[in-house]
């Protein structure tokens, strides 16, 4: 209401002349009111900047927690590889270990193989030992 009637007044020419008055944003603001939108828009200006110091800060927090987050999924990478790695080395060893079963196996057939041929020659010698002796 008030700036309505000091409208009013600036365009009837009552107490103001054209000097006395500028445009400010499309309105009519007597000389007098700046130091006082100068204040407000100062005071404005000191929030916005407050207000942009927290959003920096939340931002510095985001970008802190981003960072941590890419080294836990570089580090559950790394792992996962190792995991591979790890596994690629179990089958192998485990092939190994299958393949030294099965030389096992053989050596033992020859073995026992071998072990009934000297006990099929022992006793031949031994009976012909005994054959002697007698």
């Amino acid at each position: 209401k008030q700036w309505y009637q000091r409208r009013v007044a600036i365009t009837a020419g009552d107490d103001f002349k054209d000097k006395d008055v500028i445009i400010v944003n499309g309105r009519y603001v007597p000389k007098v009111e700046l130091p006082v939108l100068l204040s407000k828009a100062l005071k404005q200006v000191s929030s916005l900047e407050g207000k942009i110091k927290e959003l920096e800060k939340d931002n510095n927090k985001l970008n802190k927690s981003v960072k941590e987050s890419d080294a836990v999924r570089n580090q559950y990478n790394d792992l996962a590889q190792e995991i591979k790695v790890r596994k690629n080395e179990l089958d192998i060893l485990s092939n190994e270990k299958l393949k030294a079963e099965l030389q096992v196996r053989k050596y033992k057939v020859g073995l026992d193989s071998a072990r009934s041929s000297l006990q099929g020659v022992m006793s031949q010698i031994s009976s012909c030992l005994n054959d002697k002796n007698t």
